[in-house]
């Protein structure tokens, strides 16, 4: 009867299958900068070894959960932030081991300072070294997820594997273990097959979820390419939005669908193979004076970060209150240019803002000067007349209340509805006598336009007289 088991653990694999000399630990000597990468390593063996320097200064707490005293699962405790993480022991070699730490899961380099930590103690170092280099042998067999740069489902034959369950692995998984790309589709056909064995199997949720993963991509990817045959020139994308989207925003929308950007083989273009994409960018500068106080504050903010600057090309290394120093220094010289305000709060020296604000109303001069005069009204005869009395009837008392907004309001109201009834009696009157709209053109510029009928002379007069007995109200 198999025996084929789906457990849950922190990920990671259980032994070593091959890959030694890319699984080679770094080894480090002194210390090791954070800020300048040493030539003599690579970028991944960098960040591992400041990993590990950075263990070796930690006081974790650790508590073996399991019963092995080397290849065990253990829970390892931050005293001071009171993080906690599970850790899998099983090997030396990069990529043997597991944590559920967040570094671990994102970093893509097999270990982390949890692990670097446990592989330092002195229970690791004495008689163990052996045991670790050899890695995990259980009895059991097992499928796992092995992180690193890229990560790969691995199968590992345990000690009593039986000699068909190798075999059948063997159509799945390539010489090192690792599952092959036509092996993510029929992994399903792999597990029951393999259940005929009587030999346990054990697969992990982690490694179950990747696999997942990748098939729901490849589902994706598979009716992208029905939808967009020709990629980002399929006329399909001419429906998708009212406006049209440029071969750049077509191309990141395609690999957006299919989850490409987190793959670890991501491309990265170039700048120039993008620009020839966008469209035309136009620049155009404008040089502005400092005044002699911003002047003040960027020379003495220059004067510091150079001799920030020669500090680090000399020595190769700033410490972390130079760095915040560097920093400082380089913002307040950008601040300098803009005005001495961002700085000591006090003064307000500098030209950028009066010069934005003259380019801005040179640009819209540009634009409103061709727009042409308003044509004047047309004046009416007739004698003008007041409806004062009526402003004064209605303002004259105040509220119950006492309050003089009431009464403003009142006045308000009554005169737009006075002007209102006195403005469409004149229209009414005006159509009748054949006024209505007239076209006319205007002597400076030669264009026509239409001219709307003002209100007539007596009518402005009224508003007048209305317009300065609200004055004297408020």
């Amino acid at each position: 009867m198999a025996r084929t088991r789906v457990l849950t653990r922190v990920g990671g694999p259980t032994g070593r299958t091959g890959y030694k000399k890319a699984n080679a630990r770094p080894a480090s000597a002194g210390k090791v900068s954070r800020l300048r990468r040493p030539e003599e390593m690579s970028c991944e063996q960098w960040q591992i070894a400041l990993r590990r320097q950075f263990a070796q200064r930690q006081d974790y707490r650790v508590t073996n959960l399991g019963t092995e005293a080397i290849f065990s699962e253990l829970l390892v405790a931050n005293p001071v932030t009171g993080g906690e993480y599970r850790v899998a022991i099983r090997g030396h070699g990069l990529g043997d081991n597991c944590c559920s730490c967040p570094d671990f899961a994102v970093n893509t380099l097999g270990t982390c300072k949890h692990i670097e930590w446990l592989l330092g103690k002195p229970r690791f170092r004495r008689g163990a070294i052996k045991a670790l280099g050899d890695g995990f042998r259980p009895a059991y067999s097992e499928v796992y997820l092995r992180y690193g740069a890229k990560r790969e489902v691995v199968f590992r034959a345990g000690t009593e594997c039986p000699k068909g369950l190798r075999e059948l692995a063997a159509g799945y998984f390539d010489a090192h273990g690792a599952l092959e790309d036509r092996g993510y589709r029929r992994f399903d056909v792999f597990l029951r097959q393999a259940a005929a064995f009587s030999h346990d199997l054990r697969c992990y949720d982690d490694m179950l979820d990747f696999i997942a993963e990748v098939r729901d991509r490849a589902t994706l990817a598979e009716c992208l390419d029905k939808a967009f045959p020709a990629g980002i020139e399929s006329s399909a994308f001419k429906d998708l939005l009212k406006v049209p989207l440029y071969p750049h925003q077509r191309e990141g929308a395609l690999f957006a669908a299919i989850g490409r950007t987190l793959a670890p083989i991501l491309i990265r273009r170039t700048k120039k193979q993008v620009l020839r994409q966008l469209p035309e960018r136009l620049d155009k500068n404008y040089i502005v004076p400092m005044t002699k106080e911003q002047m003040a504050h960027h020379e003495e903010n220059r004067e510091i970060a150079a001799r920030i600057a020669a500090k680090w090309r000399r020595f190769g290394f700033l410490s972390e209150a130079d760095q915040r120093r560097l920093m400082i220094a380089l913002q307040n010289m950008r601040m300098s240019c803009n005005s001495t305000y961002l700085l000591d709060r006090k003064t307000d020296f500098g030209c950028k803002a009066d010069e934005l604000v003259s380019v801005l109303q040179e640009s819209v001069d540009r634009v409103t000067g061709s727009i042409p005069p308003a044509m004047p009204a047309p004046e009416d005869g007739g004698a003008p007349t007041s409806d004062a009395a009526g402003v004064e009837e209605s303002t004259g008392a105040r509220s119950a209340g006492g309050r003089p907004w009431g009464d403003l309001l009142s006045a308000g109201l009554s005169f737009l509805g006075k002007r209102s009834s006195a403005l469409s009696a004149e229209s009414s009157r005006s159509v009748d006598g054949g006024a209505g709209l007239r076209v006319e053109t205007d002597i400076t510029t030669g264009r026509r336009h239409l001219t709307l009928p003002g209100p007539s002379k007596r009518v402005r007069s009224d508003i007048a007289g209305l317009l300065s007995q609200l004055a004297e109200k408020l």
